[in-house]
């Protein structure tokens, strides 16, 4: 934004002010803004209201005038990562990481890859940290708007661990303090421990609540995850996804996000999105079962203003080299359009306004008994920064709570008794 090395010519009774003395004022306005894809994400580029050549003559030229001064240092870095496989108990699973700078400036900095409590670090990182469970993975002079990094994280999982259990891991990419938009320097995936599984399926973040996914039009932007494993009995040379996106989605807001192998991607008719993995050599699973597998991500967002009972539903068709294609499960979100999400026959309703939030915040209850026990706030780590009592009546209660000097990030508030556990994810930017 701005007029930089512009070539002036200065002539009487032109837009600009003049006066006796010859000097020429260019007004800029004081308000100027770098508007990202995120509008209410903002950062003044034009800090300078007004510049003034000093002695003009008519007819003269002045040039090398940044008439818009520099343009503040605003960053935009953004992660992603994805598993390839889901974790298994006694197995090692593959996380891979990738990392963007989509701002205007190189960037030098770090991830910090917060794993799991009932996971093992392995290998990937530039460092770890064991008792934090931080995996640190350095990076310096990232490219400006094109530039990005991948690394690939091992993670084992104990033998000990029930099927079932529900493993949290955490992004978090920095310096973040003046980025264009700060909800995609972090994100958070859960991933469940399994026994066998289908290698070749489709998933969506957020997933929204019950069988409808229900999720509102805040959540503007859904993250879809293809997997894909070669089970055939010999290495496949290329794969192809075709991946047909619901009409209620934005196709000219796709990003793309971690992916397990180079590829191409394109729109192909109105709403087909293809992944060409040329060349791939996947190697099949019985001669390699660890290299067999796949996958990609990209990000979208959904159109504005959608009705409520919207439903987006979207599935992937994988094709190995020139065989039939194996269709994918079918994801589905449905727009709810109130304030709150609720699960039905629950005796407690929690939910927090705003979220994302910079300061100041209100936690709404809705109870159907009295209740009597605590209200926690964590963060990713486990370590509570809240931590108080809390008793309440049966009704509706609004609880102010100040996060003003809470670090950005994602944190867990819960609220629970000996009967009753309730829990939900916040952003603090």
């Amino acid at each position: 934004v701005g007029l930089h090395n512009t070539y002036v010519r200065c002539v009487p009774g032109y837009s600009q002010l003049t006066s006796s003395t010859g000097d020429y004022q260019f007004i800029v306005p004081a308000n100027s803004y770098a508007v990202t894809q995120h509008a209410e994400y903002r950062n003044q580029a034009c800090p300078v209201g007004s510049v003034v050549l000093n002695n003009c003559t008519t007819g003269s030229l002045y040039d090398n005038n940044d008439f818009f001064d520099l343009p503040l240092n605003v960053n935009d870095l953004r992660v992603s990562f994805c598993q390839q496989a889901p974790p298994r108990p006694g197995f090692n699973h593959l996380i891979d990481l990738w990392y963007f700078n989509d701002g205007l400036h190189d960037a030098t900095g770090q991830v910090d890859f917060v794993y799991d409590a009932s996971s093992t670090y392995v290998s990937g990182g530039t460092s770890v940290n064991t008792s934090t469970r931080t995996v640190t993975i350095n990076f310096s002079s990232l490219p400006a708007s094109v530039g990005y990094d991948r690394v690939h994280l091992t993670f084992n999982t104990n033998s000990s661990i029930p099927l079932g259990t529900v493993q949290t891991y955490s992004a978090h990419i920095t310096p973040d303090g003046n980025d264009a938009t700060p909800p995609n320097n972090i994100e958070t995936e859960q991933y469940e421990v399994v026994g066998s599984y289908d290698p070749n399926d489709k998933s969506v973040t957020p997933k929204g609540v019950g069988i409808p996914g229900y999720i509102t039009q805040r959540d503007s932007v859904i993250k879809y995850i293809i997997r894909f494993q070669n089970t055939g009995n010999f290495p496949a040379s290329f794969v192809a996804i075709k991946d047909s996106l619901d009409m209620d989605l934005d196709f000219s807001t796709i990003k793309m996000g971690a992916a397990s192998h180079p590829y191409r991607m394109q729109m192909m008719g109105e709403n087909v999105l293809v992944f060409l993995f040329d060349p791939i050599n996947l190697p099949d699973s019985t001669s390699n079962e660890k290299e067999s597998h796949g996958m990609v991500s990209f990000y979208i967002k959904l159109k504005k203003n959608l009705a409520g009972g919207t439903e987006i539903k979207n599935r992937a068709s994988i094709y190995f080299d020139f065989n039939e294609p194996i269709i994918t499960n079918t994801t589905l979100n449905t727009i709810q359009n109130a304030l709150e999400i609720r699960e039905e026959n629950t005796e407690v309703v929690m939910k927090l306004m705003p979220n994302p939030s910079e300061g100041k915040a209100m936690i709404i209850f809705e109870i159907k008994e009295d209740f009597a026990g605590a209200l926690t706030i964590t963060n990713l780590l486990g370590e509570a920064v809240m931590n108080q009592s809390v008793n309440l009546q049966s009704g509706k209660h609004a609880l102010p709570i100040n996060l003003e000097s809470f670090p950005s990030g994602v944190y867990l508030v819960k609220l629970n008794n000996n009967s009753i556990s309730r829990c939900m994810k916040f952003m603090k930017l």
